[in-house]
């Protein structure tokens, strides 16, 4: 069975590591990036399930990389954690700040049925 993927994004090292060290230990495969420069590189060479966003991207580099994302993958799902309420985009899931919420979050996320996009089915 395949497993769930999450490119994770931080600009805080300690928030990068216990986030993934979380996941991991749920039994996700995370990578790593703590700029949204090097993000959007391994997004673009990968294939992920799922980009988690932290609250410590400053919020232009943060939206530059959601619409990248969105872009190149639209069905990507992508969840910015967050400690208070702010206006996002509508296509991203927003996390609250502690682990059980996150791990939730994921959760859901894993459960829902693969979605492919047209241009995926007209390129098969």
């Amino acid at each position: 069975m395949r497993r769930f993927v999450v490119l994770s994004v931080s600009a805080d090292h300690a928030l990068l590591e216990t986030r993934s060290l979380l996941l991991r230990t749920a039994g996700y495969t995370v990578v790593e990036q703590s700029s949204t420069d090097a993000a959007a590189n391994q997004f673009l060479a990968g294939d992920f399930d799922a980009v988690l966003l932290c609250h410590s991207l400053p919020v232009d580099q943060r939206s530059r990389l959601i619409g990248l994302i969105h872009s190149h993958s639209a069905s990507t799902p992508i969840l910015i954690i967050s400690d208070r309420f702010l206006e996002f985009d509508r296509r991203v899931v927003v996390v609250e700040n502690d682990p059980e919420s996150l791990l939730r979050e994921v959760a859901a996320l894993v459960s829902k049925p693969v979605e492919t996009s047209q241009a995926a089915r007209k390129s098969a």
